[in-house]
């Protein structure tokens, strides 16, 4: 896309350079080559194309336009000489024809100059602050284990007491202690009053209270768990301790 604001600021720059340069030996030739090095400079900052396109267009319109009235107006001081001296044949035809060839020749010439003073203004200009500074990179999430969760939070409660299969688990098959506390429990089960059992009472639901308080049991049995209600429930595989709960403690 053209910056017009640019191309006009590099198109007063080149043909005002170009005029003073008629006085001033090679300003004319370094008029278009300034006038892109400005309009680069203007736009620059990423835009390397559109600054380096709009550089030779600023300054090939300029000299088009520069030598086109360069032209007629010298062609206007010769004819008024010629018709002066005497003469009295019409160079205004002639005169027209050198003006656009000109012009064309100068446009193709200071166009060239002004793609070449472009390129010198965005090199100049360089790249903005933002692209030259490295984006910044959010830190890569520390993965966590896949053991890692909250706690289950298993409830001890009568519901709980009933799924529960560690009464029946062959790691406390053989303990006196388990054996009195599930005959206890049964009798509480069969009492007309509402069953209100803690956790000194009932001989399981090691997963929500933790070690066993009888310390007669055998836990290098194979342990039940994997095979109770509340192991799939509340995803104990994915917990720690893995399963024996009555040795290892709470599920979490």
């Amino acid at each position: 896309m053209f910056d017009w604001k640019a191309i006009g600021m590099g198109f007063v720059v080149t043909l005002v350079l170009a005029i003073i340069g008629l006085f001033v030996p090679f300003l004319g030739l370094l008029a278009p080559i300034i006038g892109g090095i400005v309009v680069g400079y203007m736009i620059g900052g990423g835009k390397y194309v559109d600054a380096i396109v709009d550089g030779g267009l600023s300054a090939g319109i300029a000299g088009f336009i520069f030598t086109l009235i360069t032209v007629l107006l010298l062609g206007a001081a010769i004819s008024t000489a010629a018709i002066t001296a005497g003469y009295t044949g019409s160079t205004g035809a002639l005169t027209a024809v050198a003006a656009i060839i000109g012009a064309i020749v100068a446009f193709i010439i200071f166009l060239i100059l002004g793609l070449i003073g472009g390129i010198v203004g965005v090199a100049i200009k360089g790249q903005p602050k933002e692209a030259m500074a490295e984006p910044a990179t959010e830190p890569e999430p520390i993965a966590e284990p896949e053991t890692a969760r909250m706690s289950p939070d298993i409830a001890f409660n009568v519901e709980n007491v009933q799924k529960c299969l560690c009464p029946t688990c062959p790691v406390q098959a053989e303990s006196d202690c388990a054996k009195e506390k599930l005959i206890k429990l049964q009798e509480m089960m069969q009492s007309e009053e509402e069953m209100n059992p803690t956790p000194e009472d009932v001989p399981g639901v090691y997963c929500s209270t933790g070690n066993a308080t009888c310390t007669d049991i055998d836990p290098s049995k194979e342990c039940q768990c994997p095979k109770c209600p509340m192991w799939e429930e509340y995803d104990l595989e994915n917990g720690e301790p893995a399963g024996v709960f009555c040795r290892d403690g709470k599920a979490m």
